[in-house]
């Protein structure tokens, strides 16, 4: 999914805002949401804000509940894709 929509600048000005706030929500459904948004937006991100959310992948696989640990974990693979190697 990442792939399709490599080209486009949608995910990094309009989805950057929204992944932001589910990532600090306090409630799981939004964790879990964040998780999916990570691979599209992460590319077209600046560098600090690619530091950032690689933080923030980080600490979602370790979250403390098992559902957003999990999500997080399953969309692992879609996120590796798209880092770059450091």
């Amino acid at each position: 999914m990442a792939s399709r929509m490599a080209g486009d600048e949608l995910p990094g000005t309009s989805l950057l805002p929204m992944l932001n706030s589910l990532i600090v929500t306090q409630n799981f459904q939004g964790k879990m949401s964040s998780t999916f948004l990570f691979a599209i937006v992460y590319p077209h991100t600046s560098r600090e804000e690619k530091e950032h959310l690689r933080t923030k992948v980080v600490e979602l696989c370790s979250d403390e509940t098992p559902l957003v640990k999990k999500a997080m974990t399953k969309n692992l693979q879609d996120c590796i894709e798209v880092m770059e190697k450091e």
